[in-house]
């Protein structure tokens, strides 16, 4: 079994409006975006799939989506204030957690064509979350 991941940095700021301590307050981190694959084979050129592929698929919907973002709950009133100003933050229907990010990226990354075995969001350099189906 052959298991390939490509990894890449996004900048957001979120808050987590139903918690109850400093995280519901609006904050930013550099965030490590891991995408694996996993095949049984590699492909005629000896790969799983090439890293620059894996790139190519995905980064362009991680700075459009991600990077640089405000994240947040689809009810937080912090939206409208921020959409007043210009801003167009990126509304989840949950919480904006590092698992609620993974899960995005993962569905993201399966339309886009990949064929993820997991995506994690390393969210500080001791706290990572990851989805596998």
């Amino acid at each position: 079994m052959y298991l390939v991941k490509q990894l890449f940095e996004v900048s957001y700021a979120h808050r987590l409006l139903l918690h109850k301590g400093k995280c519901r307050f609006l904050h930013g981190h550099n965030a490590m975006i891991e995408v694996a694959l996993k095949e049984r084979k590699t492909g005629a050129r000896g790969m799983v799939m090439d890293f620059g592929d894996i790139k190519h698929a995905l980064k362009g919907w991680l700075d459009e989506n991600l990077d640089h973002k405000t994240l947040l709950n689809k009810k937080d009133p912090l939206a409208a204030a921020l959409k007043k100003q210009g801003e167009s933050p990126v509304l989840l229907n949950g919480e904006p957690t590092a698992e609620n990010m993974a899960l995005m990226v993962f569905r993201a990354a399966s339309r886009l064509g990949l064929r993820p075995h997991s995506v994690s969001v390393r969210e500080t350099a001791n706290s990572l979350a990851e989805y596998k189906p």
